[in-house]
């Protein structure tokens, strides 16, 4: 695992698509757990992550994600999304091109995007089970302002234990700021 980690840091600090904005997202929304046949829902879904556009409609993500039951309180979990975002008809962040003598600023205002993700998960304070696979997601960003956006996502993921698979469905409404 610190290898992956190590390997996403270098890809953002090499990152060199010029004049891309870094974006930093907060979400908040539902969750829904199954394993074993068992599931377990809340709407305390946390997601914070830093998004750094490497090509005009591509973006690495790196992120960390908090679950509560009930809210703040509850049965609880968390962990890091590591991935990629693609932005199949736009742009990955607002775009801006220029001479010394003058610029154009381009954002739409719908962006669209899909994301394949690694995601893991440990839960419990006392007994710790830990889950780690491959996850996608759907989402649409909505620019209300220059550098703000609202925020639409529906994530899916397939994780596996020691003991057991899992899902995973979250579905996170958030806004992102650009600079």
């Amino acid at each position: 695992m610190s290898r992956l980690l190590k390997v996403v840091l270098i890809c953002f600090l090499l990152s060199s698509y010029a004049q891309a904005a870094t974006q930093v997202g907060v979400k908040a929304g539902t969750w829904t757990f199954s394993r074993n046949g068992q599931s377990t829902s809340g709407v305390g879904a946390y997601s914070l992550e830093v998004n750094q556009p490497i090509r005009p409609s591509i973006s690495l993500s790196v992120g960390i994600s908090f679950l509560y039951e009930n809210g703040f309180s509850g049965s609880s979990g968390y962990g890091f999304d590591f991935g990629a975002r693609y932005f199949p008809w736009t742009f990955a962040s607002h775009h801006q091109a220029g001479s010394e003598d003058s610029s154009v600023a381009y954002s739409e205002k719908f962006r669209p995007y899909a994301g394949l993700f690694l995601r893991q998960r440990l839960f419990g304070l006392s007994q710790s089970v830990s889950y780690l696979g491959p996850g996608v997601s759907a989402g649409l960003d909505y620019s209300l302002y220059d550098s703000f956006l609202l925020n639409a996502e529906a994530r899916y993921d397939q994780l596996q234990g020691s003991d057991s698979t899992a899902t995973q469905i979250n579905l996170l409404f958030g806004c992102t700021w650009e600079f």
